[in-house]
C-alpha cells in the first residue's frame, strides 16, 4: 500500500471516527495471527445504547480470537424502534450476514454476540471461497 493511500486511509477513519462512527483498527502489532504490514481490518460501531455498544466490545473480542478475521471489514449497525425492541445488523461487503433482537440482559447480549461472530465468519470464508472457486478470463494461472 502506498504512502499517500495509507495516509487518506488514516485521515477518512479518524474523520469517520470524529463522525460518530467509532471505528476499530486492528492492524499488525507482532502478535500472531495479527495483521501484516499492508493488511488492516475494520469494524465500524454504529450503535446507539448501552446494549449496543455491550454486542459491539463483545463482538469485536471474540471477532479478534479469530485467526485470519483481520483480514475483513464489518459494519455493526443498531436499529432503534419503540415498536419491536433494538436491532443489530452486522454486515460484510456491504450485504447483511447477521441480524437479531438486542435482548435487554447484558449476559443474553455476550450469547448473541457469540453467535453474530461465528455466523459471520462462516459467511465471510464461504465468501472468500466463493471468490477463490470463480476462474476469471482476465487472470492468468498461477504456475
Amino acid at each position: 500500500m502506498s504512502g499517500r493511500l495509507r495516509v487518506w486511509l488514516l485521515l477518512s477513519v479518524a474523520a469517520a471516527g470524529v463522525a460518530g462512527c467509532g471505528p476499530c483498527l486492528a492492524q499488525g502489532r507482532g502478535a500472531p495471527g495479527a495483521a501484516s504490514d499492508g493488511d488492516i481490518s475494520l469494524i465500524v460501531n454504529q450503535t446507539y445504547t448501552a446494549g449496543g455498544l455491550e454486542f459491539y466490545r463483545r463482538f469485536t473480542d471474540y471477532w479478534r480470537e479469530k485467526s485470519d478475521g483481520d483480514r475483513y471489514t464489518l459494519v455493526i449497525v443498531e436499529r432503534p424502534s419503540r415498536r419491536y425492541g433494538n436491532q443489530v445488523l452486522v454486515s460484510l461487503a456491504q450485504r447483511p450476514v447477521f441480524v437479531s433482537p438486542l435482548p435487554l440482559k447484558f449476559d443474553a447480549i455476550r450469547g448473541i454476540s457469540l453467535e453474530a461472530v461465528e455466523q459471520v465468519y462462516t459467511a465471510a470464508v464461504a465468501s472468500n471461497l466463493r471468490f477463490l472457486d470463480q476462474s476469471d478470463p482476465d487472470m492468468a494461472r498461477d504456475d
